[in-house]
């Protein structure tokens, strides 16, 4: 805290009481969670690996696609070649904008 900063007597003794507070009961969080599940508001953890790892590579599959689509379309629509030109070394490549 500050040097500087004092509290007054009063202030002193509500911060005091403020830390004499009794914890909640351990079993509290336990009731409340089921009382939530009994509704039908909270829903248990449900810990799958497989669902998790088929949802990444379904995603991974979607993004690779997008990407090889995107490059196959742009290559065609803006002219520019992949193949090594005549006269040009092997494995340059060149960009032809119209």
């Amino acid at each position: 805290m500050n040097e500087d900063f004092e509290l007054s007597p009063e202030e002193r003794a509500a911060l005091s009481a403020l830390s004499h507070e009794a914890p909640p009961p351990a079993a509290l969080e336990q009731r409340t969670l089921h009382a939530l599940r009994a509704r039908g508001l909270v829903r248990p953890p449900a810990h799958r690996p497989l669902r998790l790892a088929l949802a990444m590579a379904a995603a991974l599959l979607l993004f690779l696609s997008g990407f090889a689509v995107g490059r196959r379309t742009s290559a065609q629509d803006s002219g520019v070649s992949y193949a090594a030109q005549p006269g040009t070394p092997s494995g340059q490549r060149l960009v032809v904008w119209f």
